[in-house]
């Protein structure tokens, strides 16, 4: 019987060619990474499960994978035999095509679409506030909630890369947006409480929760991780926060608020349009919090400046907020 190493090694030289042609991409990376997570998870619900020296980061897991594949001498500890029951959960599929993943983002952004328009003080027109003016996109506004929408729910899913990196740049970004939340509330009625918007009361009150999810979710997913968020977590959080912003209407502070986001999305688009043009890659891999682990930084590094810089560009989306929203009175 295959040990688990050889299972793995199995499983993805049986897709070889179309990982190394994918590779450039990051798309062959991110389905190793999800084939050797669906085993770790397999073998955590194994009964047989023993303690062995698994590496704990992303990058070590690969690396145990890809040592056996060329043959060099495997860093962790012989494991026992797969069961039938993990062998059914190494066979199974890697989550759902990209194709239905848009066709649900269609739907939610119908949704959403939907909801604003019964809601009073939403329109359609978009408030630019560096420029200071409102366009009203008409009919185009919900093609522009849907760029929204994808967009943030495929940054954050792409940013969902390292230990504790989506999860903490989510909890920074949805701070600032309960904060914008909380302060359209109180200025909903000055003087009277009880006259003041239940909409944004709601909207501060779904934010405050979602910051109490994720950062409990980050006591566990802080390196080296115990638990994953997968493409259900991030995408789900990336919703949130975009639907966050356009119920604040404030989509255009996203590229501040979620600027971490947007940065990784560039980085893909750039990677994938230099090597088809030139057959050269601008950065060493991508999402291009990889670049920087190819050079040699650590998780914790590259989540902590990560951290940081997400921290600084959302207090720019908060300060923009407060002079073109509030025009610097509270």
């Amino acid at each position: 019987m295959a040990s688990p190493e050889s299972a793995i090694a199995d499983k993805i030289m049986s897709d070889a060619p179309w990982l190394i042609w994918r590779m450039p991409f990051g798309d062959g990376l991110s389905t190793a990474e999800r084939t050797i997570k669906d085993y770790l998870g397999a073998r955590i619900r194994a009964e047989t499960w023993r303690a062995q020296a698994v590496p704990r980061s992303m990058l070590g897991r690969l690396s145990a994978t890809f040592n056996d594949l060329v043959g060099r001498k495997p860093t962790a500890a012989p494991a026992t035999p797969l069961d039938a029951d993990e062998k059914a959960d190494l066979s199974r599929t890697l989550g759902l095509p990209g194709r239905w993943k848009m066709v649900g983002l269609l739907l939610i952004t119908a949704g959403v679409g939907w909801a604003t328009t019964r809601i009073g003080y939403m329109d359609t027109e978009i408030y630019f506030p560096l420029v200071d003016v409102n366009i009203d996109l008409h009919w185009l506004y919900f093609p522009f909630l849907f760029l929204v929408i994808a967009g943030t729910s495929n940054g954050v899913n792409l940013t969902d890369g390292l230990d504790g990196l989506a999860a903490g740049t989510c909890a920074i970004s949805l701070i600032t947006l309960l904060a914008i939340a909380v302060i359209d509330w109180l200025r909903s009625s000055p003087d009277d409480v009880a006259a003041r918007s239940h909409e944004y009361l709601d909207i501060a009150i779904v934010a405050a929760a979602l910051i109490g999810g994720v950062i409990g979710f980050l006591w566990f997913n802080a390196f080296p991780a115990e638990v994953f968020m997968g493409d259900t977590g991030s995408m789900a959080l990336g919703g949130a926060i975009a639907t966050l912003a356009i119920l604040t209407e404030t989509e255009v502070l996203l590229v501040f608020i979620g600027g971490v986001y947007l940065v990784e999305i560039l980085s893909v688009m750039i990677q994938v349009a230099s090597f088809k043009r030139t057959g050269k890659r601008v950065f060493l891999m991508a999402p291009i919090h990889h670049h920087f682990e190819m050079k040699a930084w650590s998780e914790t590094k590259i989540m902590v400046r990560f951290w940081i810089v997400g921290a600084i560009l959302c207090a720019i989306g908060f300060a923009l907020y407060y002079r073109y929203y509030l025009r610097f009175q509270l």
